[in-house]
């Protein structure tokens, strides 16, 4: 499925502007793709002015939500590493111990 921004912002323009922050990787082509539309700088400076109050305050509020979340699996995956480590050397040494221990034809 193919993603047309101008197609969106044809058909959607406010909720484009809007929204072209939470979009991931329209951060240079969708402020060019506003800015080539024909809407008058006022609403194009009121939807701007909304869409940064709604990207900070979701950032802010769900970031407060998810840090506890985040900090407690860093604390956990700082020992799945070292295992999964572990379990590869023992694979390997396994391995390179039965290849030449195998008798050679």
């Amino acid at each position: 499925m193919d993603f047309d921004a101008g197609l969106l912002m044809a058909r959607q323009p406010k909720s484009f502007i809007i929204g072209v922050r939470f979009m991931y990787g329209f951060r240079l082509t969708g402020p060019v793709r506003i800015g080539a539309s024909r809407l008058p700088p006022s609403i194009l400076i009121g939807l701007n002015m909304l869409g940064t109050l709604l990207f900070v305050l979701l950032g802010y509020f769900v970031g407060g939500l998810v840090e506890p979340l985040l900090h407690s699996l860093d604390q956990h995956i700082k020992y799945l590493f070292p295992a999964l480590a572990t379990v590869a050397i023992i694979w390997l040494i396994r391995r390179l111990l039965l290849h030449f221990s195998q008798p050679k034809h």
